[in-house]
């Protein structure tokens, strides 16, 4: 587990450090934090936590009397200046920051800021608590680079792809999707090859009368977490044009999405039935000669 600074200790240091200034006890109580620091209404560090040793290998003489600005990652300052700023007018912020170790690597932390005021309210700084979360970050990255992937495999995908999100009425009723993600051959089988239907609701996309037999087919996949798969299907069923064949799976992704993936089997259909017709041809003529041969016996 990480190290937790004794929130008692932090508490009377405090209270010695700013000399009977009030603001921090808030925070110190009711929020557990890896660091906490103060500054001052320009963003010096007027003190900060013995456990900055542990998270960032700083001791805090080595801080105290540094600019804020110096430890924050530039791409950060801004978010920086704007929470320091919303503090200090006495409103509580909440943001993401990169600090500098004394190695010079940068960690993530979640950063709570709020006024630090003596005992006539005047604001005289801030006071901030810093929460590591270098994990959480870790995971989020991993995850982005999952759904990065996932998302290249599916834009990869020759036959067309869609991720619906339902869409419920005000008493709860299910009536629509509309498409979270398109892949380019979806974007190219509903609208043609310069436009996306990602954003739009499926019964934009296809014309919803069209649409009646998906619905409560999608749902279905929702509520049992059961793909469904259909062969064959007509084009008229799910807007392309009369004449065509596709085979549709329904997947659930999650407790209010499913992706829709289909391919064309117009030609193995026409194949088939063409086979099919051939077959029968040559069963007729086959009796047709046996016929024949019957009578001319």
């Amino acid at each position: 587990m990480p190290f937790r600074p004794s929130l008692r200790w932090d508490q009377e240091d405090f209270i010695r450090a700013l000399d009977g200034a009030t603001g921090h006890e808030t925070l110190l109580e009711e929020r557990a934090y890896d660091i906490i620091g103060i500054g001052s209404t320009s963003g010096t560090l007027r003190w900060i936590s013995p456990s900055v040793s542990h998270f960032l290998g700083w001791a805090p003489s080595e801080l105290v009397g540094a600019a804020t600005t110096q430890l924050i990652h530039p791409d950060d300052l801004t978010a920086l200046l704007e929470g320091r700023s919303q503090a200090l007018t006495g409103d509580a912020a909440t943001l993401e920051l990169r600090i500098r170790s004394r190695s010079g690597r940068f960690r993530h932390f979640r950063c709570f800021g709020g006024p630090l005021t003596n005992a006539g309210g005047e604001v005289v700084g801030t006071v901030g608590g810093w929460r590591c979360i270098d994990e959480e970050v870790e995971g989020r990255e991993a995850l982005a680079r999952t759904a990065a992937r996932l998302r290249h495999l599916l834009d990869s995908m020759s036959d067309p792809y869609v991720a619906l999100e339902a869409v419920y009425d005000p008493d709860g009723t299910l009536t629509d999707f509309v498409v979270s993600h398109s892949n380019p051959a979806a974007d190219q089988f509903v609208a043609g090859p310069t436009s996306s239907i990602s954003g739009v609701t499926a019964s934009e996309a296809v014309d919803a009368t069209r649409l009646t037999w998906f619905v409560p087919l999608a749902e279905g996949v929702l509520t049992t977490k059961e793909s469904l798969s259909f062969r064959n299907l007509g084009g008229a069923d799910i807007g392309a044009e009369p004449g065509r064949f596709f085979d549709v799976t329904i997947d659930p992704i999650d407790d209010i999405s499913v992706g829709v993936r289909w391919s064309d089997t117009t030609d193995f259909v026409r194949n088939a039935a063409e086979a099919a017709q051939r077959e029968h041809d040559r069963a007729l003529e086959l009796e047709r000669d046996r016929i024949a041969s019957d009578l001319h016996d």
